[in-house]
């Protein structure tokens, strides 16, 4: 038959083909489609760590949370995350005007004017918990160039998480400060 086709000779060429499809396309759509279900689950896990600081009774108490709490770092692990850095700070933020916020970069340091008791206030209080993430793709792929974050290396990220902190109360088991006052919970 001299219209018939000869199709041995396909699978010989559909067997390189497939190669450079998996390794140039299907990888590369697997690891950029993974990073954001990895980022997904660190921003809620790192929710809920700021949440859990934010109950402690004393700022000294949730800077040490962060300092020894290692459930946070080796669950994030597990999906491929590896914290790099963390830095805690309170907001301070007046409740006439939300467009004032104030940062105190030590939260132990809050200012006599940004207390509860200021004459600035009203004031509400958050923490704000910043923490720089390396994403692992789901593979990594060695290529003779580098510098494509997501594919021949982790990608960076930071997550920046606030939750409320509610216990603005005076701790009377302290000593006094100067003018006689208790000092509050959250300069402590």
């Amino acid at each position: 038959m001299p219209g018939k086709r000869n199709n041995k000779g396909s699978l010989a060429e559909f067997g390189p083909a497939m190669v450079v499809f998996v390794i140039f396309v299907l990888i590369p759509i697997l690891d950029l489609g993974v990073l954001p279900i990895r980022y997904g689950l660190a921003y809620n896990e790192l929710n809920e760590f700021v949440h859990r600081i934010a109950m402690a009774e004393k700022m000294s108490d949730a800077i040490q949370m962060i300092v020894t709490e290692s459930k946070m770092p080796n669950s994030l692990k597990a999906f491929g995350v590896v914290v790099a850095k963390t830095k805690l700070s309170l907001r301070v933020v007046n409740k006439s005007n939300q467009v004032t916020v104030r940062s105190v970069p030590e939260p132990n340091l809050v200012p006599k004017q940004w207390q509860p008791d200021g004459k600035d206030g009203p004031f509400v209080y958050q923490l704000e918990l910043a923490t720089d993430l390396k994403i692992s793709p789901l593979f990594l792929v060695s290529l003779p160039w580098k510098g494509i974050p997501g594919l021949t290396s982790p990608w960076s990220a930071t997550i920046v998480t606030t939750s409320a902190w509610e216990n603005v109360g005076r701790d009377s088991n302290a000593p006094p400060q100067k003018d006689g006052d208790y000092p509050y919970y959250m300069n402590e």
